[in-house]
């Protein structure tokens, strides 16, 4: 049985839509980990999906190895 092509129109446009609404958090919460904790937290500061300055330091914190000592 052949399906109307409103139908596919809808399905595939529902199937992009459950996709971006999956990976668009994912996706910023990997960018947000390489950033470091100045620019995202600074006020007024402008939302950017790749870090200007990436470092490792938020997992070094994590992880244990404190960058405050």
């Amino acid at each position: 049985m052949k399906r109307s092509v409103p139908f596919e129109i809808f399905r595939y446009a529902a199937i992009l839509a459950a996709i971006a609404v999956t990976l668009v958090p994912i996706l910023w919460t990997v960018s947000m980990a390489f950033k470091p904790i100045a620019e995202w937290s600074a006020t007024g500061a402008e939302l950017t999906w790749w870090p200007k300055d990436p470092t490792l330091s938020n997992f070094r914190f994590v992880f244990g190895e404190s960058t405050n000592n």
